[in-house]
């Protein structure tokens, strides 16, 4: 049977982070529980917000790269 693509709903993100945590990576059992989804959409869905957490986490030590550089900018050149 074939599942309907849409937008995951907010009581559906809220079920499959709690899902998440009950079942871990069982992305078939994520999938009973929600009907509507099917087992790729559910892992299609976990590797995607994995990659978006992963590409977070690389922003975020970029910019504390570029804090500690400008930190050091300042004091390589006091002001006067």
């Amino acid at each position: 049977m074939s599942k309907q693509v849409r937008n995951w709903s907010e009581e559906e993100c809220a079920l499959f982070s709690d899902l998440l945590v009950q079942f871990g990576k069982d992305f078939r059992a994520i999938s009973e529980y929600l009907q509507n989804r099917s087992y790729n959409q559910v892992r299609s869905r976990y590797y995607n917000l994995a990659a978006k957490v992963e590409r977070t986490r690389q922003q975020k030590h970029v910019v504390q790269i570029d804090q500690t550089i400008d930190f050091e900018f300042c004091d390589f050149y006091p002001f006067e």
